[in-house]
């Protein structure tokens, strides 16, 4: 029987420890920095030889670029412009590692919620401190807004400042949750084929690798949602930061 779950399993790959810290290297490591190396590669070659006319590297890089910059700019606007940098880098990580996700041996590092909750607080704390620096005492009016009834602080305060730490929780388990969910569906189904075919059951062998193939697809797209997704809703988490809503 195939578990469906073993794909998630982390393995040390190098066993390293720094005294008391285990630093080894395993899988999932590794995915993560072969994910990193290839973004900076692939926009390193696509872009280091700027035509006019561009190539098929350049055009795709400043289709996804144009795509975040539009986000940014409709979320943000011109002051926002800043963090557009990082949202881009944000936004081809999670992609990337996605997809990768969906390549034979691959793994999918967005499938644990200690790395979807990682990227979430990197946005949480950056917009909690570019917040601070650019309202200083005034942030903390976005736990209660300027113009209700005083009386109503000790109830409206605590509820604000729940939903305002949540967001970091939000972001990490809607992308941690549709990656697992995605690749055990794949799994079970690749199993079914396996099973139906070792008991000569050819139609629905042939069903299943088809239901399957359908699947791969759909979380191809699924794949860049989640990306658009979590990158959207940063923008959003900021955009309420700068203008205090």
């Amino acid at each position: 029987m195939v578990d469906p779950l073993h794909q998630f399993a982390i393995h040390p790959l190098v066993d390293w420890h720094l005294g008391r810290w285990d630093i080894s290297l395993t899988n999932s490591s590794l995915m993560m920095i072969v994910i990193t190396a290839s973004v900076c590669l692939l926009l390193h070659l696509s872009t280091r030889q700027k035509k006019l006319i561009p190539s098929r590297g350049q055009a795709a890089c400043e289709l996804f670029s144009k795509f975040v910059s539009t986000q940014v700019s409709e979320q943000l606007g011109k002051d926002g412009q800043v963090a557009f940098p990082y949202l881009f880098s944000l936004f081809a990580f999670v992609l990337t590692a996605n997809v990768f996700g969906l390549f034979p041996y691959g793994f999918t590092v967005t499938s644990h919620i200690i790395v979807t909750f990682s990227l979430a607080l990197l946005v949480f704390v950056g917009m909690t401190v570019w917040g601070i620096i650019r309202h200083r005492w005034q942030f903390f009016r976005i736990f209660f807004p300027r113009g209700l009834p005083v009386f109503m602080a000790p109830l409206l305060a605590p509820v604000e400042l729940i939903s305002y730490c949540a967001r970091p929780v939000s972001l990490a388990v809607r992308l941690f949750a549709n990656m697992v969910a995605g690749h055990v569906m794949i799994k079970i189904v690749a199993g079914a084929a396996v099973f139906c075919a070792s008991c000569f059951l050819g139609v629905f062998s042939a069903a299943s690798v088809l239901i399957d193939a359908g699947l791969m697809v759909f979380e191809l797209f699924v794949s860049l949602l989640q990306a658009y997704v979590f990158t959207i809703l940063s923008c959003i988490y900021l955009n309420s930061v700068l203008n205090l809503e």
